[in-house]
């Protein structure tokens, strides 16, 4: 009875030393801001840009959840510190995984900005439906795509603030978005269209806690270009003009 008394005891006292190790490590680490920027890039691929701004962890760690889309690392640049090793490191605990860098030398809580570079192939691909300006279908069109994007916080910080950019190739228009309900916002820019969600969460409150996820899903479609819209009026015009002028008859 004295053994399990001992050890029940021992649990518990385990159990407060952690939530009170692990507490200033959260507090710390939910001042950190992430940002997403997803963009069509070439010949179907598309490019992710993933900005983190914050404070680094214990001995220096800066971690952070893996694309949401298989994906292939380009580069990370660096500001307010140096890191021992640019590419990420995968890192394995309780079934989770997340990337990491390290910060060289002090382990002085200085506000470190990354930038990683990720590319992501035929993310924006063309099929050969998507080609086609058949009738039928959901907008009364053939060129119809779909865009989902599940970012998932499975690290062992909250996020403060997180924000995510959809830019759509150019020449494509949103058609409808259907995740999230709300927090988002559609932008033109040029000829480029897309939507930004903005998590900016609270004082004390992250905005994707450790554990949480939020969705990106969209659906596009080509838009007429003001040069097609132009010539398609202009056409208009003088076929109506034709009509007129063999139906005159009719009217004098």
């Amino acid at each position: 009875m004295k053994r399990l008394l001992i050890a029940v005891l021992g649990i518990c006292l385990g159990l407060i030393l952690q939530a009170w190790w692990s507490s200033p490590a959260q507090a710390e680490q939910i001042n950190n801001e992430l940002e997403e920027k997803i963009m069509a890039y070439d010949n179907g691929d598309g490019k992710l840009e993933v900005m983190w701004k914050g404070k680094p962890g214990p001995e220096g760690a800066i971690v952070l959840p893996q694309p949401a889309v298989k994906s292939k690392w380009m580069q990370t640049e660096v500001t307010g510190a140096a890191i021992e090793d640019p590419k990420p490191k995968e890192v394995k605990y309780g079934g989770n995984k997340w990337y990491q860098w390290n910060i060289k030398g002090s382990s002085e809580s200085k506000e470190v900005t990354l930038k990683i570079t990720y590319l992501v192939p035929e993310l924006f691909k063309e099929t050969k439906s998507d080609t086609t300006n058949v009738e039928g279908g959901p907008t009364s069109r053939g060129d119809l795509r779909n865009f989902s994007y599940n970012f998932k916080n499975n690290t062992p910080y909250g996020i403060g603030k997180y924000t995510c950019s959809v830019i759509l190739p150019p020449g494509c228009e949103v058609f409808a978005v259907t995740s999230p309900k709300k927090d988002f916002r559609v932008v033109r820019d040029n000829n480029s269209v897309g939507i930004i969600v903005d998590l900016p969460g609270k004082k004390d409150t992250a905005a994707i806690p450790t554990g949480s996820s939020v969705g990106v899903e969209l659906s596009y479609v080509k838009g007429v270009t003001s040069t097609k819209t132009g010539i398609s009026w202009v056409a208009s015009v003088l076929i109506a003009g034709v009509l007129l002028y063999f139906r005159r008859h009719l009217v004098l």
